[in-house]
């Protein structure tokens, strides 16, 4: 799925930069992006949103396509807006831009600082480890951005594949590192989603 995703991105982000705005049509731009998903849409089935922000000077342009349909059946809605798609691990890709974004443009946050620092911990701590010497050693943001965390992959895992944020703050208040962050790659979702918890406290909207 997400190969057959960057083959329908990668031909629709061409023709933004081969344009310039001056040159841009929204009608040109329907026909172009309609002829390369329709032959995916018809194929697969498949409900599909694309959106597309454009701002070049004082010019600004939004628009939403809506392909295919909700449900296999022709007469169920069309996807718009609303619509939840289960995107998955495409989540870790934005995650990773806004705290690029973040620290690039001057933000609260720095990859070296202490991922306590950046959480309210009067609802979620950071677990620690604790060395053989009896040293506390904290997690930083760098280390849940690169899987150093030392947090174990999925160790929440309901039945209907869906976590709530309660229920994550409940394992990470209660968990203790079995090894030192920052000295282990150890491929984490939780991890990831601990990051976007990150993320979204820094007072700044994205």
């Amino acid at each position: 799925m997400k190969r057959k995703l960057f083959y329908i991105l990668i031909p629709i982000l061409l023709i933004f930069s081969q344009n310039s705005y001056s040159q841009f049509n929204q009608d040109s731009l329907q026909i172009k992006i309609n002829r390369i998903v329709r032959s995916y849409v018809d194929t697969n089935k498949a409900a599909l949103v694309i959106g597309i922000i454009r701002k070049e000077g004082t010019d600004y342009f939004s628009k939403r396509y809506s392909f295919g349909h909700l449900r296999s059946d022709t007469a169920s809605p069309r996807p718009d807006s609303l619509s939840i798609f289960h995107i998955g691990s495409v989540t870790k890709s934005y995650t990773a831009t806004i705290l690029s974004m973040l620290i690039q443009q001057g933000g609260p946050l720095n990859l070296n600082d202490l991922v306590e620092d950046h959480i309210p911990l009067n609802i979620v701590r950071a677990p620690v480890f604790v060395n053989t010497s009896g040293d506390t050693i904290k997690m930083r943001i760098i280390d849940l951005a690169t899987h150093y965390s030392a947090l174990p992959d999925d160790p929440i895992l309901p039945v209907n594949d869906s976590t709530t944020y309660q229920m994550m703050y409940h394992y990470l208040n209660n968990h203790r590192l079995s090894r030192e962050p920052g000295h282990c790659f150890l491929y984490s979702n939780l991890g990831i989603s601990f990051l976007g918890v990150v993320d979204s406290y820094t007072r700044w909207n994205y």
